[in-house]
């Protein structure tokens, strides 16, 4: 369309500008105008865009994505939409595309043409798929992973499911004592309203519970569950240490630095989890971890003194299986039963 618009400017042109300049030959310079006329007319360069609605929601949430690109008068090669969750990459103009899972989505379309690809992306909130509330009142969101419903934030309680209160442990001879004990990161209140408490592995095996009633920590084998459904396979899923079991970390990570120490490798928080690097309270009682590491007590004793827990860190994707102290503070999410 404009390569035969500069041709009718060109053609028209003798009539339109009767005074004009003209070679010594007395022909019109042809190539200065049309070198003119595109500078003045050029359409500017392709722009990806797109429009999404809705942005934002409660899973299972279908969202209608707008493609409002710019082409110009480019050649047009195709679209390609990545929605961050692990689907398929597609090449519809207008795709409409349904999040399982709460999470925040880096959502992207990239156009190809003859200049080259060009991106956009905007973030879709999708929020949990219900809530529960803990003995205290707290209100945690949660989320549908498989056939599991985890919390989508740690545990900031401080009294077992039957009224009893949790002693605080403020100095590091508190934490010491060998009974059930929590804390806050830094002893910082508002830490705890982020991270939730960090709890030792009494607390865990307390008969009087730490979850909400209808909720439970979950096992070790639970957390396997948890792990093969996000995509570890099924030899990693019975190895242990700060060692590589499949790079399906980043999934349960939330996206950013926020509550991360750069670069959060790999996250992606594609199911919702929300994992932030809370840290862990030694067995000494000292802080250590803070936006750097995420650790989860699970039910399960890993010896007579120990218990099993997973472990997420800021510089890999690693999901960690450990074998820790009771005397170790750690972060909790719990599982419906």
């Amino acid at each position: 369309m404009v390569k035969q618009f500069l041709a009718l400017i060109i053609l028209a042109y003798p009539l339109l500008c009767q005074e004009c300049d003209v070679v010594e030959d007395g022909s019109l310079n042809v190539v200065d105008i049309v070198q003119l006329i595109w500078i003045i007319i050029e359409d500017p360069p392709p722009e990806a865009s797109f429009t999404a609605n809705p942005n934002t929601g409660m899973a299972p949430l279908e969202i209608s994505f707008n493609n409002t690109s710019f082409l110009g008068a480019r050649e047009f090669y195709y679209y390609e939409w990545d929605f961050s969750d692990g689907s398929p990459i597609l090449g519809y103009e207008h795709p409409i595309h349904t999040y399982n899972y709460a999470g925040d989505y880096n959502a992207c379309l990239t156009i190809s043409t003859e200049m080259g690809d060009y991106s956009h992306c905007e973030i879709i909130s999708v929020s949990g798929t219900s809530t529960v509330v803990d003995i205290d009142g707290n209100i945690y969101n949660t989320v549908l992973i498989g056939n599991q419903e985890w919390m989508a934030e740690n545990l900031k309680v401080t009294h077992f499911q039957n009224g009893d209160p949790i002693d605080y442990a403020w100095t590091s001879n508190d934490w010491q004592v060998e009974q059930p004990s929590y804390c806050y990161f830094f002893n910082l209140e508002s830490n705890g309203e982020i991270y939730g408490g960090l709890y030792n592995g009494f607390v865990v095996n307390d008969d009087r519970e730490v979850c909400p009633e209808g909720w439970h920590v979950p096992s070790d084998e639970e957390f396997m569950f948890l792990e093969v459904e996000i995509g570890m396979d099924y030899n990693s899923v019975q190895m242990e240490g700060f060692i590589d079991r499949g790079d399906v970390g980043g999934k349960l990570k939330e996206i950013g630095i926020e509550h991360w120490e750069p670069p959060n490798e790999g996250a992606t928080n594609e199911y919702g989890f929300t994992a932030f690097g809370g840290g862990d309270r030694q067995s000494n009682g000292s802080f250590s971890g803070y936006n750097r590491a995420a650790y989860f007590f699970t039910s399960t004793p890993y010896s007579t003194n120990e218990i099993w827990t997973r472990g997420l860190g800021w510089s890999n994707v690693w999901v960690y299986r450990l074998g820790v102290p009771n005397a170790l503070g750690s972060s909790i999410r719990c599982l419906k039963d």
